[in-house]
């Protein structure tokens, strides 16, 4: 077939497409057609769609190769930091896989707190109870001794800021 004055047939697209790894537009690049061209000989030709589909399968598969080697050498990259005490490393895995023990001196209980995915709305619940019991002491506290009996007052927006309190006023720009 001629596009362009080039004369392209079923075998040359076929090999470019496995050169290229499936990818229509690098193909056609190579081959200096434009990627419709391959398209359209494709639906027309299921020689070339399968090239198409196994040179991609191919690729993807290739790839997935890749990224259990590279999450090998990570897992061994951990493992030596580990070895070593990294404490960086150490807080990564407990991080991600094996949660953190945290003392409640209250009950004397351990809790473990495992912070992947899977258990953040369990934490995330957990924290939201432990910011109401927070909460309930600061307002017993403010029952027994009043409110602002620690000194500290709390301004609100509709409060005047106190002059003491008040910048320079910085030149506009």
């Amino acid at each position: 077939m001629a596009v362009n004055g080039v004369t392209v047939d079923k075998q040359t697209i076929i090999d470019a497409l496995w050169a290229q790894k499936g990818v229509v537009k690098n193909a056609a690049k190579m081959l200096g057609i434009d990627k419709g061209t391959i398209y359209d000989r494709a639906h027309i030709d299921p020689d070339i769609q399968n090239a198409i589909d196994e040179s991609r399968a191919r690729r993807q598969k290739e790839q997935a190769d890749e990224d259990l080697v590279f999450v090998e050498k990570a897992r061994q990259s951990l493992l030596n930091l580990l070895e070593k005490n990294d404490v960086t490393a150490t807080i990564f895995v407990m991080r991600v896989r094996g949660g953190w023990l945290q003392q409640d001196n209250s009950e004397n209980k351990i809790t473990v707190i495992d912070a992947t995915a899977k258990h953040r709305a369990v934490v995330d619940e957990a924290l939201l109870e432990l910011r109401k019991k927070i909460d309930k002491e600061i307002n017993k506290e403010e029952a027994q001794s009043g409110p602002g009996s620690s000194g500290i007052k709390i301004l609100s927006d509709s409060d005047p800021i106190p002059p003491n309190l008040l910048a320079e006023k910085q030149p506009e720009c």
